[in-house]
């Protein structure tokens, strides 16, 4: 019974980390981690609930308010177009249901999973500098010229240097959310502001979705987070970007479903890491392992807990989306968009100090270069992927 007090609260908090812009669950966690006993089970079990449904809520905040953390930035593109054409609750629906479907082939998965760590985890550690640097030249041979292509380059660049100086220099918690909110949320939002995006009427109704087109999506995104778990620095919208890249064209409806998938699901898998390894992938799984070993028999109530919070979110992320999207096309979107973003630099400045700003100015300026030049933000990511580089070859 305590065990399900503690997963429900972990719910409820997921959901307030999910809406509140600029909340991350890295933050509570580490906060949470104050209070926490070593051997404390029941806490381990609210950081995995409050994980999960974090996955599922993010998007809602990503596609209305454009104000995404590293795991939901990419939906905002086609998540955004869908808003502006007055179908925001589809595009998270369809999220939704990438989390829900994507959580359960991870769970199918977790054998197999398990197997292919034991036997290629040394491997993989010696590749993981060169898949990098394949993935960055993939992310600027993806640009459809040359111009492009030189823009994407002084992107990948500018914000590795800028990745290179902080992390080396500043401790991972407070670079991290001032270089993020800066390349992926403050230039969005200026953006929008530029252009004074209007929301016109939004669609509320059921869709008919096609089971295999969202159960093939689940699926390619569950194998797609089983390899993200894998592979410091790449996360979720990285590989998004490279299914799109191998399965060539595919519909805005699919690539909805595998960001959600994906998100969920590598989420998922990172527990699966720290069992097997020890290692950790996600600000939840290393919070977890600072307060337990995981055992065979607790790994398996884990994945029992992922797979009742995963029904919870689904149904809790429909009920919020049409809330949400009902009040915010009464909304003056121009307003809202200048109160998310003066939060966002309050958080800023509260989490990571005034020269958190600086460094949010500078990742900022950086993150409206794609936006002005047509190419993709995913390039910014280097950020995080060029230092790793540099770990792993001895660098």
């Amino acid at each position: 019974m305590i065990e399900l007090l503690y997963v429900l609260a972990g719910c409820i908090i997921g959901i307030f980390t999910g809406i509140a812009p600029g909340i991350h669950i890295n933050t509570v966690s580490a906060v949470l981690l104050l209070f926490a006993a070593l051997g404390d089970f029941n806490l381990v079990l609210l950081i995995v609930a409050m994980s999960v449904m974090h996955s599922f809520v993010d998007f809602v905040t990503g596609i209305l308010l454009g104000a995404p953390d590293e795991n939901s930035f990419l939906s905002v593109l086609p998540g955004h177009r869908m808003l502006l054409k007055g179908l925001g609750y589809k595009a998270i629906k369809l999220t939704s249901l990438g989390c829900f479907f994507g959580a359960i082939f991870a769970l199918l998965l977790a054998p197999l999973f398990l197997v292919f760590i034991a036997k290629f985890i040394p491997l993989i550690t010696i590749a993981i500098p060169y898949l990098l640097g394949l993935v960055l030249i993939l992310m600027v041979h993806s640009e459809k010229n040359i111009c492009k292509k030189l823009w994407a380059l002084a992107v990948i660049a500018l914000s590795g240097i800028m990745g290179l100086y902080i992390l080396r220099n500043f401790s991972m918690g407070n670079a991290l959310f001032p270089l993020i909110t800066g390349f992926f949320g403050i230039s969005n939002l200026l953006f929008s502001l530029k252009n004074n995006s209007t929301i016109p009427r939004q669609v509320i109704e059921s869709s008919n979705y096609s089971k295999k087109m969202v159960l093939h999506g689940s699926f390619l995104s569950a194998v797609a987070g089983g390899l993200v778990a894998l592979l410091p620095s790449i996360g979720p919208n990285e590989a998004a970007f490279i299914l799109r890249k191998l399965l060539g064209k595919i519909s805005t409806s699919k690539y909805l479903v595998m960001l959600g998938g994906i998100s969920t699901s590598n989420m998922i898998f990172g527990f699966f890491v720290l069992f097997a390894l020890g290692k950790t992938r996600t600000g939840s799984a290393a919070a977890i392992a600072q307060i337990i070993n995981l055992q065979a028999e607790q790994i398996i109530i884990i994945a029992l807990v992922c797979v009742f919070v995963a029904g919870i979110a689904f149904l809790a992320t429909g009920i919020l989306a049409k809330a949400l999207v009902n009040g915010v096309q009464n909304l003056n979107y121009k307003a809202l968009n200048a109160i998310v973003l003066a939060v966002l630099l309050v958080l800023v400045l509260l989490l990571s100090g005034p020269f958190g700003l600086f460094i949010c100015a500078i990742a900022t300026s950086i993150g409206l270069i794609p936006i002005a030049t047509g190419t993709k933000r995913t390039n910014a990511m280097a950020f995080l992927m060029l230092p790793t580089m540099l770990f792993y070859l001895g660098l």
